[in-house]
């Protein structure tokens, strides 16, 4: 993030920069004399109005293809003509392409897609919304982080191999992710938390939808720092448009007298969507690679919010960058090895095991359940084997429940082997069930698994894993596989040999 500014992070957050940038500064259009995208594929999400469809004009006006995400196609193929006539454009210029930022498997489908585009150089992620009251997502997290932060990022990371792929020889694709004024104006107390993450799984005490806002754009900056540290291929920018009427309906969900509120914050404040998009076009263009990991306004790159610069924030973003690929690893969307040392927390204990064979990490979801987490590395031998995963979760009286990521899972299961694999839902199993990685192992064997009822076991397998480890350290031949016997009084300990036939007590002080 090194680069000299010509302002201080923390005099550019100030609401009068703000205000003096809203009224006394307009960035200059960019034309097809200094940039040519002829040839060139863009993919702009939030088409269909305001700054979106404006970007979508100018990039148009400069040679370039479009590709529209949208949330409802019928509005965009209606834009799309208009766009055509307008332009007297030919028919295959702009397309229209569903993307519902709401849905992971919409996500999914509209990078799959991409897929098959072989000239497709940039990206803009310009969809989000700004929810007037508070309401959570399938996934659990409020519509805000989710839309704005988790599936925008997932969506940025799935198209970070489809841009480097088509980037002409010497040159880089560019990815933009549209950002705001209100991410350096955002409190967010949540971020002394850890994990971080499932904070937005949880009711605001009081519901501040300029705060959420303003944080689902900070976790953007945030993580968009970190990623660009790691990623070189494709430049990685953020842009901010500013506040802008005329068009924009970010705030469509406001009624009454917010609605009114807002139309004349706009009507005082606001600049044309015509020129809040032509940053995002500078950015893409004639900034370009000098953008790379940084954020722009107007014409020029300028600080983020000030947190970015403090040592706060530097560790900030790279914890944000852990959980959010762990959040959506399900996806395959690791950009590097998985970490197999977290922070260690008390409520959310981590532990490599199995002689680094595999990694345990314990998470309690929204609802309270306690949910161990499993991967097993396709490299290690053990894994290969198949000898990785005895079973250490035999809860008596308690039914556990599987559910794949990624990679084959094999159960035994009323006496037959069962093979379980990402898609395949939540799998009941009664206890004392022996599991494994399936072979051949060709990826990383992922899976959650937790016991119902819960909390009848006191906590098990937290005091349990610790034990476990001193018995690889001492008898490893004899941890090859492990159960429990839980009653509310005592817990024992017993081993099975590898085959899973003999049962034998283990000492009393294990």
């Amino acid at each position: 993030m090194e680069h000299a500014f010509d302002i201080s992070p923390e005099k550019r957050a100030s609401r009068v920069s703000f205000i003096w940038r809203q009224l006394f500064v307009t960035p200059p259009p960019v034309s097809s004399d200094e940039v040519n995208l002829e040839g060139r594929t863009a993919l702009v999400t939030g088409a269909t109005g305001g700054i979106g469809l404006e970007i979508t004009r100018q990039l148009l006006g400069l040679g370039c293809r479009v590709i529209m995400g949208v949330r409802d196609e019928r509005k965009g193929e209606s834009v799309r003509q208009d766009l055509i006539q307008e332009r007297n454009l030919k028919d295959d210029m702009v397309q229209v392409w569903k993307l519902d930022l709401s849905s992971y498997q919409s996500v999914i489908a509209f990078a799959a897609n991409a897929k098959s585009l072989d000239n497709l150089n940039i990206a803009i992620l310009n969809a989000g919304i700004y929810k007037v009251s508070e309401a959570f997502s399938p996934t659990g997290y409020e519509e805000g982080i989710q839309i704005n932060y988790l599936s925008n990022i997932h969506l940025l990371i799935s198209l970070l191999p489809i841009i480097k792929k088509n980037a002409p020889v010497g040159e880089t694709g560019h990815i933009c992710l549209v950002s705001s004024d209100t991410a350096a104006w955002a409190k967010f107390e949540e971020r002394t938390l850890i994990p971080l993450l499932p904070a937005f799984k949880k009711p605001m005490k009081t519901w501040d939808m300029g705060e959420r806002y303003g944080t689902t754009k900070l976790l953007g900056q945030l993580f968009l720092t970190a990623l660009s540290t790691r990623v070189s291929s494709v430049t990685l920018s953020c842009a901010n448009p500013g506040l802008c009427g005329g068009g924009s309906d970010l705030a469509r969900e406001a009624k009454g007298i917010l609605r009114f509120a807002h139309k004349v914050q706009c009507l005082v404040l606001s600049r044309t969507c015509d020129v809040g998009a032509r940053t995002i076009v500078h950015s893409v263009t004639t900034l370009h690679r000098e953008a790379h990991g940084h954020y722009v306004e107007g014409d020029k790159i300028q600080p983020m919010a000030p947190i970015l610069y403090q040592d706060e924030g530097k560790e900030l973003a790279e914890r944000l960058y852990e959980e959010t690929l762990e959040e959506l690893s399900f996806a395959g969307l690791w950009l590097s090895p998985r970490p197999v040392k977290r922070t260690e927390t008390p409520s959310e204990p981590r532990m490599l095991s199995q002689n680094g064979a595999a990694l345990f990490e314990f998470h309690y979801e929204h609802d309270g359940r306690l949910v161990v987490r499993e991967t097993h590395y396709a490299e290690n031998k053990l894994v290969q084997d198949g000898r990785s995963g005895p079973p250490l979760h035999i809860h008596c009286g308690q039914t556990e429940y599987f559910q794949v990521e990624s990679g084959t899972l094999a159960v035994i299961r009323n006496g037959r082997k069962s093979i379980l694999t990402k898609g395949g839902g939540i799998i009941k199993i009664p206890p004392g069930t022996r599991f494994w990685a399936e072979a051949p192992v060709k990826e990383d064997l992922v899976f959650r698994v937790w016991a119902e009822p819960q909390n009848q076991d006191g906590g098990f397998d937290e005091a349990f894993l610790p034990g476990f480890a001193w018995l690889e350290r001492r008898h490893p031949s004899d941890a090859a596989m492990v159960g429990a016997s839980v009653d509310s009084k005592a817990v024992s300990l017993y081993t099975c040999s590898s085959g899973g036939e003999a049962i034998l007590r283990l000492p009393s002080k294990l």
